[in-house]
């Protein structure tokens, strides 16, 4: 069995204070139990997680899939500049609207601050990539919750997240 992961990522790629965010986001998870409190090995990098918690099940649509039986079964905090991606079927260019997913472009700039876009390389021009339209969705920010092997997240769970972070989220699905 591969692992899954449904990570939520502000629309917002330099979020402001995000180390901050980050702590008020998890002791919000912790209050409601939908995560457990302390650090545990529970994601799929050394880095610690925060496991399920026993009310995980308000943040979920099937409850009865929560993997309180897995070891991979935790919240990732990412809070630095990341690319959270799957597998890419469409990349559409807003300038020329090439699906550009099986060329050469490189989203490296982006990830070292250099740039805030992307080169495209049909028409060689830059925009912003949150211009581009990505399909699946993917998310670009200093901050996200991957949320590992849970089952999809209720809209209700998705809309709280955007209240508490100020702004809309990107909400992406990987398999890993």
């Amino acid at each position: 069995m591969s692992d899954f992961g449904i990570s939520i990522v502000p629309t917002i790629s330099e979020y402001p204070d995000r180390h901050t965010k980050a702590a008020e986001i998890c002791a919000w998870l912790i209050a409601e139990s939908i995560i457990a409190s302390k650090l545990s090995d529970c994601i799929l990098n050394k880095n610690l997680g925060y496991s399920i918690g026993k009310q995980a099940y308000k943040a979920v649509t099937t409850p009865s899939l929560l993997p309180f039986n897995l070891a991979i079964n935790g919240l990732e905090l990412v809070t630095e500049r990341a690319v959270f991606s799957t597998e890419l079927e469409k990349l559409i260019c807003p300038t020329c609207r090439s699906n550009i997913a099986s060329d050469d472009w490189d989203l490296m700039p982006w990830v070292e601050q250099e740039s805030t876009g992307i080169i495209c390389p049909q028409c060689a021009r830059e925009a912003s990539i949150r211009q581009y339209n990505f399909k699946p969705t993917w998310g670009f920010s200093n901050l996200g919750f991957t949320f590992w092997n849970w089952p999809t997240l209720t809209q209700q769970f998705i809309t709280e997240f955007e209240t508490r972070l100020g702004c809309t989220v990107s909400v992406v699905s990987q398999q890993v």
